[in-house]
């Protein structure tokens, strides 16, 4: 998201995702789901191969996207670098989107990352990424979720780079939102599916803040909750800070 917030390619992204995959919501568990896909279709990820039944291939809906070649052009006229901050921009609204806490998330955004920046605008955008995660199906089940947290800061350093230049790293710590990695396991005889949660914090930092702790498990359960869990687990420090 640069300076001047020009919403020229998030429209367009969010208007064509909506083309290519409105039809299809009925396919996916999650908003989590329809990432990969979006990353492929968008030319960030090699499409995966394997059988091309795994539901995070864009070759398991290939035969849905025929007929829709004129919007895969025009996703590449799109700069890469905006379409990396766009889907990184959609994936972590999702989070707090599920959660019912998009004020909470613009406050967070303009304290932290965004310091400076116009919240008007940071407004604006979340409201254009909701008109697509809007499509998604609210009542979805889902076998499992199982939470846990960072074992160390400078993994979350590693991860997210933007945060080792933060002035204000500790809010950021504070009130970041949990990280989503969407997964079904399959055999011959059965499938699950779920979601691995992982709490934005290190366990030191958790050790350290009975409060923090408190919040952000209960915040990671709700999530699960509103992502159709049926049994939510945890790992970690997670297990025993309970």
């Amino acid at each position: 998201m640069d300076k001047a917030l020009d919403f020229t390619h998030l429209k367009k992204i969010i208007k064509i995702s909506i083309k290519l995959f409105e039809p299809l919501k009925n396919y996916f568990l999650s908003p989590y789901s329809v990432i990969p896909l979006l990353s492929q279709v968008l030319g960030l990820n090699t499409p995966l191969l394997g059988t091309g039944s795994s539901p995070y291939s864009i070759f398991s809906i290939a035969i849905d996207l025929r007929g829709k070649k004129s919007l895969l052009k025009e996703v590449f006229e799109i700069p890469f670098s905006q379409k990396r901050i766009i889907v990184d921009e959609i994936y972590d609204a999702i989070a707090p989107f599920l959660l019912g806490e998009e004020n909470n998330y613009i406050h967070f955004l303009v304290t932290t990352r965004y310091k400076g920046y116009n919240k008007s605008k940071i407004k604006e955008r979340l409201e254009i990424i909701k008109e697509f995660l809007s499509i998604f199906p609210r009542n979805n089940v889902g076998d499992f979720a199982h939470i846990a947290h960072s074992g160390y800061e400078e993994d979350l350093n590693r991860e997210n780079a933007f945060i080792r230049n933060l002035s204000q790293k500790e809010a950021w710590f504070r009130d970041s939102y949990p990280i989503v990695n969407e997964l079904v396991l399959r055999n011959k005889r059965f499938e699950i599916k779920g979601w691995i949660i992982l709490v934005a914090n290190s366990t030191a930092q958790l050790l350290r803040d009975k409060e923090l702790r408190k919040r952000k498990i209960f915040q990671a359960v709700k999530l699960a909750n509103g992502l159709g869990a049926r049994i939510v687990g945890m790992g970690g420090g997670n297990s025993f800070f309970c």
